[in-house]
């Protein structure tokens, strides 16, 4: 479950994005869809959506997020983010 699976999301990364992504199949894999979280996001092919692939090695890496939140929020907010060590401190920061 989703409640689950979100304890695991330590990386303060997420704080750029909605709380609770989407689960959704693409092409029958299994993805989690996060929302930014931007006001006005910048976002390019998928919009605000961006996909994380459950059914591969690389599950919990978060570069395609952080790629996304570079562009939206700035690398300056992301590595000012990146410096609190995790994202419930991050959370405090970004908000």
């Amino acid at each position: 479950s989703i409640e689950r699976l979100s304890k695991e999301w330590n990386s303060p990364i997420y704080v750029f994005f909605k709380p609770i992504p989407s689960i959704e199949y693409i092409k029958e894999c299994r993805v989690h869809v996060f929302q930014c979280g931007a006001k006005r996001c910048m976002g390019k092919s998928n919009g605000r959506m961006i996909c994380q692939y459950l059914d591969t090695g690389n599950a919990r890496l978060t570069g395609n997020l952080c790629k996304h939140a570079k562009i939206c929020r700035g690398e300056e907010a992301v590595a000012a983010a990146d410096l609190t060590g995790d994202a419930r401190a991050a959370c405090d920061w970004v908000r």
